[in-house]
C-alpha cells in the first residue's frame, strides 16, 4: 500500500526537497552532520575515504597516503549546493594535517571532479564507493587516518514521519 519513487538527487537537492515536502526520506553520503535541526538524522554506516590522484602523480604508486602527504597537491572541491559542507570538511582535514588545502575549483558532479583530477593534476577526496567510477588516468588510494570521516545518512522531517517512513526506518541499520 506504499508507493516508492526513487530519485537521483545530490545531497543538497535532497535536503531542499525534504524542506519543501517533495520527498519524505533522504539517503545520502557526506562528511559530518549535514543538515540543521529541522530534520531527524541517523548515521547508517561509516565509509572509508579515498583520494583520487592523476595516474602519473608521484604519490599514485603508493598503497595509501595520509592527508599530510597531500600538502603540496591542489584539491578539487564541491559545489556547496550539491554537497553541503564538503569544502569546510576538506579544510578541517587539512588543518588537522598541518596545512590549508588549496581548492582549485568546485566540481559540479563526480564525473566533472574526476576529469579535473586528470586535467588539473589535483586530488579529490571521495568515499570508497566512488571507486566504481572507473576513469582512465585516475588512481584511487585509501586515505589513512580518515576511517570514520565519511558516512551514509538517512534524514526525514521532524513531526512528518508517515507510517511508511517509520516502516523503512525500522529496517535500516544504525552505525556503531
Amino acid at each position: 500500500e506504499v508507493k516508492v519513487r526513487l530519485q537521483d538527487l545530490s545531497p543538497g537537492e535532497q535536503i531542499d526537497a525534504l524542506r519543501r515536502g517533495g520527498i519524505e526520506l533522504a539517503l545520502f553520503g557526506g562528511a559530518g552532520a549535514p543538515v540543521r535541526s529541522d530534520f531527524h538524522l541517523r548515521r547508517l554506516r561509516h565509509v572509508p575515504v579515498l583520494v583520487a590522484l592523476p595516474a602519473g602523480h608521484p604519490l599514485a604508486a603508493r598503497d595509501s597516503v595520509r592527508m599530510a602527504d597531500l600538502r603540496n597537491v591542489p584539491f578539487i572541491g564541491a559545489d556547496e549546493r550539491d554537497l553541503p559542507g564538503f569544502n569546510a570538511w576538506l579544510q578541517r582535514l587539512g588543518r588537522r594535517a598541518g596545512f590549508r588545502p588549496r581548492i582549485l575549483l568546485d566540481s559540479e558532479s563526480l564525473t566533472h571532479g574526476l576529469a579535473a583530477v586528470v586535467t588539473e593534476g589535483a586530488a579529490l577526496i571521495l568515499p570508497d564507493y566512488a571507486r566504481q567510477a572507473r576513469v582512465p588516468g585516475v588512481v584511487f588510494l585509501p586515505l589513512r587516518g580518515t576511517e570514520r570521516a565519511w558516512s551514509l545518512w538517512v534524514a526525514w522531517r521532524r513531526g512528518r514521519a508517515s507510517a511508511a517512513v517509520k516502516a523503512v526506518l525500522a529496517e535500516l541499520p544504525v552505525a556503531s
